[in-house]
């Protein structure tokens, strides 16, 4: 019986022992926690509550208390905006491509055509115009002006011979006419990635930089790259390990530790983070604020709105080069022919003008849409009203499809991509009646009747088309 009890009274003592080790180990690894929470009501906080009241970095001030779902929501739309980043750059990268297409305007095979035209062709119908101007004269019938006669005769010999040279010095414009206008957001690496490099702020470079003064002003904001950007963990939280070393760089990252807690008093005073229990396991569970600071649904809506521009971007471009060769080659028969007053002369040149500012404008109004988007995420219109903000991002994602009536209104260039949308609208619409025609033609095959019965939607494609051009 003693034996037993000896036993039991040392069982008693091994769990008391295991009891105050536990004891002694929770106090230690969450000492931190407890003077967060007990101690911090008597630090002078006074500068830190200054730094944390200011209204010009509160907008970059993201908390994370160490939920899970909140960090796991952050990782989703980080993740959205890089897949958007890729799609976007990967359509952005082709447009290069298509202005490569320009080369078809000097191909060899146009090239012949346009020697054939002026070797044969147009040289008749001068002669044959410059046989009626004379015919007219003659016989009295309708004012002839001999003097604008032989200045419009002078005018379409050189058009003619200058055609080539202006074909392709016209080609060189546009194409640098739209590089140029696509680095005008400061962005070498093109359109989509400032909409990362500028929208995205990155708070330890703030702190190395000392740019906290001109946080809402400046275009340095980070130090991604294209290269590190889909490998950077975005959701990097400001621990206290974090900011030890960013305080090394500048002392102001001390400010960082602390969040605004309302006292006693109803006021809000600067107060260290507080850490749960779990974060003693984990150094992910941790309090801080994020790291990349960035408006993730704008910069979402930003690039799915710029994919889709240059696809529609694409089709209007396409077509452009497609009318510039139709030009190159009808353009000559018409100054051939219009020597009496010389006003189709003009109107050919006014189109010509209109493809390659049709290009140009292009590349101009996807940079000047970045660069609002840019101003609303990140730049001095981040502490817009939300309503407001919202209301601005439809105008933009507006603008971008209908075109600048501006630049409508200026140089009679339409820059909406209204036309490119009809065109893939009318290419959907014409496979969907391929398609069905297919179907019921299969079906006839198989005698099954379904293919008598089933008529085919009419005109399927231009209605689409016809939709397409009330857009806007």
């Amino acid at each position: 019986m003693k034996i037993i009890e000896k036993k039991i009274a040392n069982k008693k003592i091994n769990w008391l022992v295991v009891n105050f080790l536990v004891l002694i180990a929770m106090i230690i690894f969450t000492s931190n926690i407890a003077h967060a929470s007990i101690f911090n009501w008597f630090d002078d906080t006074k500068s830190q509550t200054e730094f944390l009241n200011n209204s010009l970095y509160r907008p970059y001030l993201k908390k994370y208390n160490g939920d899970f779902l909140s960090q796991f929501g952050i990782w989703l739309g980080w993740a959205v905006v890089k897949g958007m980043f890729t799609v976007t750059d990967s359509i952005q990268n082709m447009i290069p491509d298509v202005l490569d297409l320009f080369n078809f305007i000097e191909s060899t095979g146009l090239n012949n055509v346009y020697q054939s035209a002026v070797n044969t062709i147009v040289i008749g119908l001068m002669i044959l115009s410059l046989m009626f101007v004379g015919y007219k004269m003659i016989t009295g019938k309708g004012t002839v002006d001999l003097k604008s006669v032989g200045m419009n005769v002078v005018m379409s010999i050189a058009l003619i011979l200058l055609m080539p040279t202006m074909i392709s010095s016209g080609i060189q414009f546009a194409k640098t006419f739209y590089k140029d206008s696509t680095t005008i957001t400061n962005s070498d690496d093109g359109v989509a990635w400032s909409l990362i490099k500028q929208g995205v702020t990155d708070l330890a470079y703030i702190n190395k930089t000392d740019q906290y003064s001109s946080i809402d002003k400046t275009e340095d904001r980070n130090n991604l790259t294209r290269k590190n950007f889909q490998q950077t963990d975005l959701t990097q939280v400001l621990t206290d390990k974090v900011i030890d070393k960013l305080e090394k760089e500048n002392p102001i990252a001390d400010n960082l530790r602390y969040e605004l807690v309302e006292n006693s008093n109803n006021e809000f005073v600067a107060t260290k983070f507080s850490d749960n229990f779990l974060s003693t396991f984990s150094d992910s569970l941790k309090s801080g604020y994020y790291r990349y600071q960035a408006n993730l649904w704008g910069i979402s809506i930003g690039l799915t709105a710029l994919a889709i521009a240059y696809v529609f971007s694409a089709f209007v471009i396409i077509t452009a080069i497609l009318e510039l060769a139709f030009k190159r080659v009808l353009g000559v028969l018409v100054f051939a022919t219009d020597i009496e007053t010389g006003q189709r002369s003009k109107v050919v040149l006014s189109d010509i003008l209109q493809c390659y500012l049709t290009v140009g404008f292009q590349g101009f109004g996807l940079s000047m849409f970045a660069m609002f988007i840019n101003f609303l995420n990140s730049g001095q219109g981040i502490s817009t009203n939300i309503f407001i903000k919202t209301i601005a991002y439809i105008c933009a994602v507006f603008v971008l499809i209908k075109g600048s009536g501006t630049v409508m209104r200026y140089f009679g260039v339409d820059i909406g991509l209204k036309e490119g949308y009809g065109q893939l609208a009318s290419a959907f619409g014409m496979g969907a009646m391929l398609f069905r025609k297919g179907s019921n033609g299969f079906n006839r095959a198989k005698g099954s009747g379904e293919g008598e019965d089933r008529k085919p939607e009419k005109n399927f494609g231009e209605t689409l088309s016809k939709k397409a051009g009330k857009t806007g």
